[in-house]
């Protein structure tokens, strides 16, 4: 924002200041003004403050971003499937109340083939994950929770420290739970499933490197 955009200069303010102390009666008005005018030059600074995120935070030149594209195992899919979309989201910055509100994050949607019931193929793209991301190096954060209803799986979730010294989280859902976007014609399809592989924001300048398992 730039000074003095909102503020008014000392000259301006203090021939307003005279003018509204010649009239008589209007003590009132004249602290409502003032009070008005900081309240507003408060508020402008605020604003400012928010809308640019601290320098050295959030993802800067979107490292993280990259290196989560990177991961092989975006690529390494169970047998046949296609992929359906595949999209990058860098870490967003909320410039109302300030702070990273996500961070980084890639989301890969595949679908399997029909070749059996939603089930079946439930229970084979689990089984799938299971091996691959361990061998990977992914740590699974759970054993992989109880299909739910039908047979559906349940959100799987691991973990992976990568280069640069951050920590990975990584997701596998299938459609049915998470594909809630009306624009995807897929978004029921039980033989759809989800990837995410994302990270938290740097929130604070120059944190601590750690070196990759």
């Amino acid at each position: 924002m730039t000074p003095g955009l909102l503020t008014p200069r000392p000259t301006v303010r203090r021939q307003a200041w005279n003018r509204l102390s010649r009239v008589p009666g209007k003590p009132a008005l004249v602290s409502q003004l003032l009070v008005f005018t900081a309240s507003l030059v408060l508020f402008s600074a605020i604003v400012s403050a928010c809308a640019s995120p601290p320098p050295g935070t959030g993802d800067p030149g979107n490292v993280r971003l990259h290196t989560l594209a990177a991961q092989p195992i975006l690529k390494a899919l169970p047998h046949a499937s296609k992929v359906l979309r595949i999209e990058s989201s860098p870490a967003q910055w909320d410039s109302v109340f300030g702070g990273w509100s996500t961070g980084p994050i890639v989301i890969e949607d595949f679908e399997v083939p029909h070749t059996a019931n939603a089930a079946e193929a439930s229970a084979e793209v689990a089984s799938f994950f299971t091996a691959t991301a361990s061998k990977y190096g992914w740590y699974s954060d759970n054993a992989g929770l109880p299909p739910l209803g039908a047979g559906l799986l349940g959100t799987m979730s691991w973990s992976k420290l990568l280069r640069g010294g951050f920590m990975a989280t990584m997701l596998l859902d299938q459609g049915p739970m998470n594909n809630v976007d009306v624009s995807r014609p897929y978004k029921k399809n039980p033989y759809v499933f989800t990837l995410s592989l994302g990270a938290n924001p740097i929130t604070a300048p120059g944190g601590s490197i750690t070196t990759p398992r």
